[in-house]
């Protein structure tokens, strides 16, 4: 670092090292700033951000309630934001399904039954082919809509089933994005397979992993008594599980609107 240069070029506080102590920007000359050393650096930061994200999907999976433990006892820092980690997840999992496993449009007749499929089909007077086309691109389009609904939801809920914590909704909400996120984690191998080998991986993620995590990252993240986190754990997974299904069916009903 040239002896010359005293100050932060981002904000000018007076610097000593090779971080700004006020705005945090590493110390970089100018005639620095060569199309090398750039392309490294913002290299390295992509590198550094997605390797924290793959840490965090990583112990969302493997240790329970560890990341909303973290991140309501104000160890944030070296976490990512829960809305961001689950927005990725998100983003990856809805690519997946729409690159490898779209929702077949015998699926979405099976979820709001076949009479109302097959006089939706009648009545859009399109062929039985293009029909199922444009009903599966309409449920593709409308499932991101899974974003705004299932976290609000958990974060009311948790609000309920322990009215006496001090973290409000606002602070349930970071365990509905951890919660939702490993759901949407342990689902994605099931969106790889189809027929029966994809739906016993998408049961196996509902009715055994689900229900597991849940209690082990309330336990971990609430405390309580054992007793009472596997009644909340029974609520919580119930109401998610009933919440999905209605979901289904209303995504499904939309799609095949004419």
């Amino acid at each position: 670092m040239p002896a010359a240069a005293t100050a932060c070029l981002n904000c000018d506080t007076p610097v000593t090292g090779p971080f700004c102590t006020a705005c945090g920007q590493d110390h970089v000359q100018a005639e620095s700033l060569a199309a090398g050393v750039t392309f490294f650096d913002v290299l390295d930061s992509v590198v550094q951000v997605n390797g924290a994200l793959a840490r965090a999907a990583l112990d969302l999976v493997s240790r329970p309630g560890v990341l909303t433990a973290d991140f309501l006892a104000g160890r944030r820092a070296r976490r990512p934001p829960p809305a961001k980690l689950y927005l990725v997840v998100n983003f990856v999992f809805f690519v997946v399904v729409q690159w490898f496993d779209p929702v077949p449009a015998g699926m979405i007749a099976g979820m709001v039954g076949r009479s109302t499929y097959a006089a939706a089909e009648h009545a859009s007077g399109l062929p039985a082919a293009l029909f199922a086309a444009s009903v599966e691109q309409r449920m593709g389009d409308a499932l991101p809509t899974f974003l705004v609904l299932f976290v609000p939801a958990i974060a009311v809920a948790l609000r309920v089933l322990l009215p006496n914590r001090p973290q409000g909704v606002v602070g349930h909400a970071v365990f509905g994005f951890h919660l939702m996120a490993f759901l949407l984690l342990v689902l994605l191998p099931g969106t790889l397979f189809a027929g029966p080998v994809g739906d016993a991986l998408i049961a196996a993620a509902l009715y055994a992993a689900l229900p597991l995590w849940t209690a082990i990252a309330l336990r971990r993240t609430y405390g309580g008594s054992l007793t009472w986190t596997l009644l909340r754990t029974s609520v919580l997974w119930l109401g998610i599980v009933l919440l999905l299904a209605a979901y289904l069916f209303a995504v499904a009903a939309y799609s095949v609107r004419v």
